[in-house]
Order: structure tokens, then C-alpha cells, then sequence
């Protein structure tokens, strides 16, 4: 304001529940070194979640969804400037590293729209390199709803008892692991999305992701606040998006919704057979 004459009006943050913090909630304490160890192909699906752009960067990240619906985002690519046969090349590379190719790809819908030279479209594009995309759900303010409530810890039961996140240290699912790597968890209760700290370009967009707002005082006072986001720096904020947007959406997260309970609410209206 004092170098330019005039107001710029900040909106707030869109995941006010995200916190950045290595080792708080939603980020790990540790990375993780090999994602084969700690995310079996016998329970673990893998995703892989892109958002092209050219000038603007390309986002692509790599999760790993459990039995129990446990998500973590454990590695990221993240360039501008790159043609698809290059990111194809860095993609390959990583799915290398990680030994196992993903379960489920999926994308920006807007990579199907066909360039008018050359007939073709970037979702063919990556097809050429062996990488077959379905189109991302693009509901923006539903998907933000989503991540919202993938984010927020709750205390999740799963079944037989398995109360602890599947990342804990000293569970089955870490018995052959080098080094463990311990679920933040906030008085017992686990964010459903966790976020490797390797992730650099998932934490720094995500905390800074914000609506978008007005930049004249006057019309901020005369209209309704915006009630979608503001289109800058969103990159890993719109793959993220795409990928828990194929998830269930988490309505009945409380830890009151036991089987037991279930019976004897449907006992008590008279809908058990």
C-alpha cells in the first residue's frame, strides 16, 4: 500500500485447519525413504494426481490409500517449462525409485481438450508414454469441502480395534521397516490426509491457498465476499483435489458410529430385519 497508493485486500486461508508444521498433524516427522515398506500392494492403493500447465507449473503427486481410508501423499513432482515427453521421463524416474507403478491415475479434465494444429490433446499426449489419466471431478468448492474434512484429526475405530493410524510406530504394517515414521496424531486422533515433509510444494501451497477477494475497498463493501478461490499458486492445491475427490466423502467420521450403535439405533426405530 505505501509503495503502490493503494489497498491490496488479502482473503483468508481456505484450509485453515492445515498445518504446516513438520511433525504437527497433517505432516509426517519423518519422509519416507521407501513406500514399498510401508505401503503393501496387499492393503495399499496407489494414486497418482496430476495438474498440467506449461508456463504455469505442472503438479503430479503420488498417495497411498489404505484399506481403512488412511491417505498419505508421500512423494511430488512439481516443474514449468516442461514438454510431456519430459515430465513422462521425470515420472518414470520416479516410479522407478519407488518400484511399483500407480493403481489409479487420475487428472486435470482440461487435459482433454484438443489443440486446434494439431488435433490432439495432453491427455494423448501422455497416453503416447504410457501414462492413461481418467478426468478428475472439478466440482472445485466440493472438492475444497472434501480436503477440508481429510485434513481435520479425528479418533478413527477401523475394524477389530485398530485404532492407531497404520503409520504408527510399532505396528504390524512397520515390523520390516529400516526407519520408522510416526503418524502426528492430536490427543489420539489422526488427520484422514497426511503429507510427507518432502512434499515441499504440497505444504508451502496449501498453506498459503486463500479466496479470492476484491482489490477495491468499495466494491469489497457493495458485493458478497468470493466464494472461490483465488487462481494463484494452486497447483498441488488443484491435484490434491482431483485425487481425494475419488475418495469417500467423510460424513459419519465420528467415533460414536460403531457397529453396535448402528444396531441399537435401528433396533430402536424398527428397521432391523
Amino acid at each position: 500500500a505505501r509503495i503502490q497508493g493503494h489497498f491490496v485486500t488479502v482473503g483468508g486461508r481456505i484450509y485453515k485447519n492445515f498445518d504446516p508444521t513438520i511433525g504437527a498433524v497433517q505432516v509426517l516427522p519423518d519422509s519416507i525413504r521407501d513406500p514399498r515398506t510401508y505401503f503393501p500392494a496387499s492393503n495399499w492403493m496407489w494414486i497418482l494426481g496430476l495438474d498440467w500447465g506449461f508456463n504455469n507449473p505442472t503438479a503430479v503427486g503420488w498417495y497411498a490409500v489404505n484399506d481403512d481410508g488412511w491417505v498419505v501423499k508421500f512423494d511430488e513432482w512439481y516443474k514449468n517449462d516442461f514438454t510431456v515427453d519430459q515430465h513422462a521421463d521425470a515420472m518414470k524416474q520416479k516410479i522407478k525409485e519407488h518400484g511399483r507403478y500407480p493403481d489409479l491415475l487420475v487428472a486435470d479434465p482440461a487435459i482433454k481438450q484438443k489443440n486446434g494444429v494439431s488435433g490432439t490433446s495432453i491427455h494423448e499426449e501422455f497416453q503416447k508414454y504410457g501414462f492413461s489419466f481418467i478426468m478428475g471431478n472439478n466440482d472445485v468448492k466440493s472438492g475444497i469441502i472434501r480436503v477440508k474434512k481429510y485434513f481435520t484429526p479425528f479418533a478413527y475405530p477401523g475394524a477389530n480395534g485398530r485404532n492407531r493410524h497404520p503409520l504408527y510406530g510399532g505396528t504390524k504394517v512397520l515390523d520390516n521397516a529400516t526407519d520408522l515414521v510416526v503418524a502426528p496424531n492430536v490427543g489420539g486422533k489422526y488427520a484422514r490426509l497426511l503429507i510427507d515433509p518432502k512434499c515441499v510444494m504440497t505444504i508451502k501451497e496449501h498453506k498459503s491457498y486463500r479466496w479470492k477477494t476484491y482489490t477495491d475497498k468499495k466494491k469489497q463493501y457493495e458485493n458478497n465476499p468470493y466464494d472461490e478461490p483465488h487462481k494463484k499458486d494452486d497447483h498441488t492445491c488443484d491435484e490434491t483435489r482431483y485425487v481425494i475427490m475419488t475418495r469417500p466423502d467423510l460424513i459419519a467420521n465420528s467415533n460414536e458410529m460403531s457397529e453396535e450403535s448402528i444396531r441399537k439405533a435401528m433396533n430402536e426405530h424398527g428397521d432391523l430385519v
